[in-house]
């Protein structure tokens, strides 16, 4: 039974010969590495938890600015 591998490396591999059922500890060492990484690299990423950021400003408050980072940069604010 071969298993089909996923990713840029395509192709088949059949089990037998892998580093986990030899018993070689070095080798299976770096393939999880290997398989981290690719995972890390070839996943897509999304943001996970993204706050709400409600603002409510009275009438004669201006100068609020949106920011990429979502945090409420009161620099540009004033009062008139």
């Amino acid at each position: 039974m071969c298993v089909r591998r996923f990713g840029s490396g395509g192709g088949r591999r059949c089990p037998g010969g892998g580093a986990a059922a030899i018993g070689d500890k070095d080798k299976y060492a770096r393939d999880v590495e290997g398989f981290i990484s690719k995972a890390y690299n070839e996943a897509p990423r999304i943001p996970l938890f993204q706050p709400f950021l409600n603002v409510a400003t009275q009438k004669n408050i201006s100068g609020y600015v949106y920011w990429f980072h979502r945090q409420l940069d009161y620099r540009s604010i004033v009062k008139g």
